[in-house]
């Protein structure tokens, strides 16, 4: 398949957050956040280290990103599947707004080697569930002009995470702020095998699967996918991450349409 013969996929969403229902909520979270005696992320000089993102996509049954001087960030699900394979990620992220329960988030119970990443808006539960782990707060730069102000007020100086809507661009960003600029992702496929995720994925399949192109433009070429809205979604902000940080050298691993995207357009860090 030719790319002049294809037609660009839009992006529609049923629903968007609406800041007016949500304010309170948030402004109240945050205050609550603020009086917590947990560390905060700060700004840590840049250093050569690689910071090693983990999704539960289907191509991780078949790559372990297990280097010992790596840094291994795990996102949703991936959280039990590496405590299965023993190994344990160094930080796993969490900044979903909706999430009361932190098993359903990270696909099992949580570890005490673990440093467990809240954003300050997350769900009072979370902080509650996770007392006694490792915990860092952290800051989402969400769009409101007023969530923004809040946070000045109340961490005055303190970095905020602007990446993408998903914690898989927020991950990115973290590991920006404690220095990295080498990542490594596995795990992270934007399209799907027989199923969306690893087996015991607590929301896998929940979307219809499609068929989607991704084209090669070094080669003028397209391969077929298949995929979810979801899925294709992540696909297209990831490359518009890629474009607004060149300054990151990121590798993607696995067999799946977001390795295919990057690696025709930066082949330069496939070379190794």
């Amino acid at each position: 398949m030719k790319p002049s013969q294809l037609v660009e996929p839009e992006f529609r969403f049923e629903s968007i957050m609406q800041w007016e229902n949500w304010r309170d909520i948030f402004c109240e979270r945050l205050v609550s956040t603020a009086l917590l005696d947990i560390p905060h992320l700060r700004i840590l000089p840049e250093h050569q280290d690689s910071c090693v993102i983990v999704g539960a996509g289907p191509s991780l049954n078949d790559k372990l990103p297990k280097e010992p001087n790596d840094l291994i960030m795990s996102l949703n699900g991936a959280h039990a599947w590496l405590l299965r394979n023993e190994i344990v990620p160094n930080i796993h992220v969490l900044s979903e707004y909706d999430v009361e329960d932190v098993e359903l988030a990270l696909g099992g119970p949580p570890d005490k080697a673990v440093t467990y990443y809240l954003a300050s808006h997350c769900h009072p539960n979370v902080f509650k569930q996770l007392r006694g782990y490792r915990r860092v707060l952290w800051h989402a730069a969400l769009a409101p002009q007023e969530f923004q102000q809040e946070i000045g007020r109340l961490y005055p100086g303190e970095p905020m995470v602007n990446a993408g809507y998903a914690t898989f661009f927020k991950s990115f960003a973290i590991g920006s702020i404690l220095g990295y600029r080498n990542f490594e992702i596995f795990g992270v496929d934007s399209s799907c095998g027989l199923t969306s995720h690893v087996a015991g994925y607590a929301v896998a399949d929940v979307e219809p699967k499609i068929k989607i192109w991704a084209i090669d433009p070094s080669r003028n070429e397209a391969k077929e996918f298949t995929t979810q809205g979801g899925l294709a979604f992540q696909a297209k902000e990831f490359l518009d991450l890629c474009r607004a940080y060149p300054e990151w050298r990121i590798r993607v691993h696995g067999d799946g349409m977001l390795q295919y995207l990057h690696k025709s357009r930066y082949p330069q860090y496939y070379e190794d």
